[in-house]
C-alpha cells in the first residue's frame, strides 16, 4: 500500500554518530535520548521516528588520537541550511557537554535521503 505523505514527512531521521573516546553507557544512554530529543525539535518530526546511534571506532582527526567524532545525519526532508545549522549547535554542545569531546574534533554531515530509497514497516516510501 502506498505510504501517506503525512507519515512520509514523518519518518525515518537517524544521527549515526562514531565516537573515537569511550564514554560511560550511563553518558552515552543520556546523550543519546538529548539527541533524540533534539533532532525531533529541529526537524518537527515525531520522536518516536528518530533513531540515534552512538559506537565506538578506531579513528583519529588531523593526525592526532586525541578524541574526536564523525557523525552522519539521515533524513527525509527537513535537510536544509537554517536546520542543519540548528542540529550541528545543539549536537556540538551536547557532545562538549556529555562526551568531553571539543567541537573543533567533530563533523557532522547531512544526507537527504529520497523517499524510494528508504524501507520501514516492511516497504519502501513512495
Amino acid at each position: 500500500f502506498p505510504l501517506t505523505e503525512t507519515l512520509q514527512t514523518r519518518a525515518m531521521p537517524h544521527l549515526k554518530i562514531q565516537i573515537s573516546s569511550s564514554c560511560t553507557e550511563k553518558a552515552t544512554d543520556e546523550f543519546k535520548a538529548k539527541c533524540s530529543a533534539a533532532v525531533a525539535t529541529v526537524t518537527g518530526k515525531p520522536e518516536k521516528f528518530v533513531m540515534v546511534s552512538c559506537t565506538l571506532s578506531d579513528m583519529m582527526m588531523g593526525g592526532s588520537p586525541e578524541p574526536c567524532l564523525a557523525a552522519d545525519f539521515y533524513c527525509i526532508g527537513c535537510i536544509n541550511p537554517e536546520n542543519n545549522n540548528k542540529l550541528v549547535a545543539e549536537v556540538t554542545k551536547l557532545v562538549g557537554e556529555y562526551l568531553k569531546i571539543p567541537q573543533d574534533r567533530m563533523y557532522i554531515n547531512f544526507f537527504d535521503l529520497p523517499r524510494p530509497n528508504v524501507g520501514w514497516n516492511g516497504k519502501c516510501f513512495e
